[in-house]
């Protein structure tokens, strides 16, 4: 697999990404906007910081996708 370097340009979560070339591409980790996990679990799938995040980013790329007149 080729990891891509470099700023993404594409308007979706990581963990939602489905580029075969990014190794980052799926990882919910990479998602995260804080620069250290205040999660006593550390496990991001379960956080609730980042189900929180998840949904307003979603909110926020399809708000994007539908002002630029995109379906996908």
């Amino acid at each position: 697999m080729m990891e891509i370097v470099g700023e993404c340009t594409r308007n979706n979560l990581c963990v939602d990404c489905d580029n075969t070339e990014c190794a980052r591409a799926g990882d919910i980790a990479q998602d995260c906007p804080k620069y250290h996990c205040d999660d006593p679990i550390g496990d991001c799938s379960k956080c609730e910081f980042m189900k929180k995040y998840q949904a307003e980013m979603r909110a926020h790329y399809q708000r994007e996708k539908e002002k630029d007149g995109r379906t996908n």
